[in-house]
């Protein structure tokens, strides 16, 4: 999958400390707001999922320049959302969704 540069992190992986700690990687990154979307609490899972929901917003962390490696440790901590959008605070690039 061709993925985007740019990650926004809305559950763990917002703080930096813990992203590093995933990938061993510290890319630059903002704190950053996703429109339209609202973070839920996953049945049975200790981690939040996302879904839309006009009027609502999410409040995370956008990484940028993303490498490829660090998508591949990303993969084995645990899946993304196959969907990009602009995350405020971010330069209005697209954004895939973890």
């Amino acid at each position: 999958m061709l993925r985007p540069r740019a990650l926004f992190a809305y559950g763990t992986l917002w703080f930096p400390e813990l992203f590093e700690a995933v990938t061993g990687q510290r890319p630059r990154s903002s704190e950053a707001v996703l429109a339209d979307w609202t973070a839920l609490r996953v049945r049975g899972a200790v981690y939040p999922g996302l879904r839309r929901a006009a009027g609502a917003r999410t409040d995370g962390r956008v990484y940028f320049d993303v490498a490829a490696a660090t998508w591949a440790r990303l993969d084995r901590f645990g899946s993304t959302t196959a969907t990009s959008t602009p995350a405020s605070g971010s330069p209005r690039a697209a954004a895939l969704l973890f």
